[in-house]
């Protein structure tokens, strides 16, 4: 998991919720380190999930079949979006992933 603070300051010292994203550096589904960062291009969430367990765990039918693990949002494939600051975060801290 990695949080990324804003460097704005507030008056009162104190950090709002607002001033931090968060989010997991892992696939949900396997829990290894996420290769390719993807989301559904309908998601309004930052967290990414890799491409190449999402297919996978795709190929299997099933109902819960092309939803984000996320938001459960439909997401084919056509929809899926790579993110670029998600794999620019994911280079910088290669060797620290575990």
């Amino acid at each position: 998991t990695i949080s990324l603070d804003s460097d704005e300051e507030e008056g009162d010292g104190k950090d709002s919720e607002s001033d931090f994203l968060t989010f997991s550096l892992l696939c949900h589904a396997s829990m290894t380190k996420i290769e390719t960062p993807v989301r559904g291009q309908l998601c309004t969430h930052l967290q990414c999930f890799d491409l190449r367990n999402y297919l996978y765990t795709n190929n299997v039918v099933s109902a819960g079949r092309w939803r984000c693990p996320y938001c459960e949002k439909f997401v084919s494939v056509r929809d899926l979006v790579h993110c670029g600051l998600f794999q620019t975060i994911l280079d910088d801290l290669d060797d620290k992933i575990v």
